[in-house]
């Protein structure tokens, strides 16, 4: 490929990215002052110290100073099969990151990126707590052709290292096939089934924030009358007010969907898959076919009435970027999922998979811990009778408990076959995993007391994309995996990643 001297030139972000550095910087600075935010708007007429305002003003000046010399002292380029950064002001920083360590290239766009038709850049290695290079702004013409001559010349790399000549030309060529796009019912049916209770609870979260300044922009006599009338209402309040918290959380999830899933393409590459996003913020991430360690998918009455999945890909990370790298794709319907499964985990190789199942046992250590709690709820409640717990509340909490330990059991499904493993489990949401057994990393049991006299044991599975727990499986059954694994392990030549 012909060296482009665009690319092979140290040059400047776009300056587009100097606005971004200060929204980033202003952004915290408000974050931090909210406190003193909510002091200066409910507190006009009292006396106050200036001393904070003037604090943050001077920090922010400076701090403004300092962001616009850090973007004049940034210069990126590649030269030979490395990209190069060059940044710092007193401490100066030169970072070589070879192509052969760049395990993906995302770009980003934010509402700001989108007005001036620039994206971010991120360059993500093996081993690197976070993204090891950021290119806050770059124009999208720029951003698409670092990223395309990286992932050609690594997929040359790749392909040297084949000795399948078929093989080598599908790496280097660049067709693509959509396999998914959300359109606007298809994204509102995946907003109705999305977990609502998470919604429920950053709401309540907010409002218990707000309470705890109360006290700041009230003084003690208005506070003091606001508390006994909330407590005067507290059961009318909460018969108005919980309706009002449910649509709320569910107009709120259906919102947070809306902008993360927004024009969702999913799409298959000869590497592997590409996925595209966002309403306001147009976010791009990439997973290689060899990358890839866990395909996992999950759904749960609402998306099973639509006959929809979401399917998580979980690549090869350090543990703190494993989240933030796994591709999550919802809506997906049956014959697209079996095909992704498939080019991970081909159906023929699945036809050996054998049931085993998880010990009744489990339930006796669900329910202790669940019954436990419950307990000393009861307690707290026999010594302050005046606390908001009932007893009618504990005898639901009780029955609920016998529910979910009976049917979190039922829900566990443990498949194992000479190539990999298939688990199910959940309550509410049903969640499968898929895993190969050369992705894995280590294996452990685990046995307590109680399992040891019984012949059960808690299996460990280690991988690059994080760790699955099995439950109360038979100890001669783990112990004859463990074997096979191992011999599997030393006889297998092919890849982890």
């Amino acid at each position: 490929m012909k060296k482009s001297n665009d690319l092979y030139t140290p040059q400047l972000q776009s300056p587009v990215a100097m606005i971004l550095i200060l929204y980033k910087f202003f952004t915290l600075v408000l974050k931090n002052a909210f406190p003193i935010i909510i002091l200066l708007i409910f507190n006009r007429g009292q006396e106050r110290d200036n001393y904070e305002i003037i604090i943050v003003l001077v920090i922010s000046l400076v701090s403004t100073i300092l962001s616009i010399a850090a973007y004049y002292k940034f210069r990126y380029h590649i030269e030979g099969d490395e990209v190069i950064i060059n940044k710092g002001i007193l401490k100066k920083v030169n970072l070589n990151v070879p192509f052969d360590r760049i395990q993906a290239i995302n770009t980003n766009q934010n509402i700001i990126h989108r007005i001036f038709n620039v994206a971010s850049l991120e360059i993500d290695t093996a081993g690197s707590k976070n993204s090891e290079i950021k290119i806050d702004a770059i124009s999208i013409k720029k951003a698409n052709k670092l990223k395309d001559y990286i992932l050609s010349k690594k997929a040359i790399s790749d392909a040297a290292d084949i000795d399948s000549e078929e093989t080598q030309i599908r790496l280097i060529q660049t067709e693509e096939k959509e396999l998914l796009r959300l359109d606007i019912p298809a994204l509102l049916k995946v907003g109705i089934g999305q977990n609502h209770f998470r919604s429920l609870a950053l709401i309540g979260l907010f409002f218990l924030g707000l309470t705890q300044y109360a006290d700041m922009f009230l003084n003690k006599k208005e506070y003091t009358e606001l508390s006994e009338q909330m407590s005067s209402m507290a059961m009318s309040f909460i018969l108005v007010i919980t309706p009002l918290i449910i649509i709320a959380a569910f107009l709120f999830t259906l919102f947070r969907t809306v902008l993360k899933y927004y024009d969702l393409h999913f799409k298959e590459t000869n590497q592997g898959y590409r996925l595209i996003s966002g309403l306001f913020t147009r976010n791009e991430k990439q997973a290689n076919f060899q990358k890839i360690q866990l395909v996992g998918w999950h759904t749960n009455p609402i998306k099973k009435l639509f006959g929809m999945f979401e399917l998580n890909l979980s690549q090869a990370f350090s543990s703190s970027m494993v989240k933030s790298q796994t591709l999550q794709i919802p809506g997906m319907y049956q014959h697209q999922l079996e095909q992704v499964c498939n080019s991970y985990f081909s159906n023929e190789n699945r036809q050996d998979f054998l049931a085993h199942a998880v010990s009744p046992r489990l339930m006796i250590r669900v329910f202790a811990q669940l019954f436990s709690v419950i307990l000393l709820l009861g307690i707290a409640k026999w010594i302050f009778p005046e606390i908001f717990l009932s007893w009618s509340m504990l005898i639901v909490a009780l029955i609920l408990s016998i529910v979910y330990t009976y049917v979190s059991w039922r829900k566990w499904n443990v498949k194992i076959g000479h190539q990999g493993i298939l688990i199910e489990d959940g309550f509410i949401r049903t969640t499968y995993t898929l895993l190969r057994w050369e992705k894995i990393q280590g294996l452990r049991s685990r046995q307590s007391i109680f399992q040891k006299r019984r012949g059960l044991t808690d299996l460990h599975i280690f991988t690059a994309a994080g760790t699955l727990k099995i439950p109360y499986l038979k100890e001669e059954m783990v112990e004859e995996l463990q074997d096979y694994l191992l011999y599997f392990v030393e006889t297998n030549h092919r890849s982890w990643m």
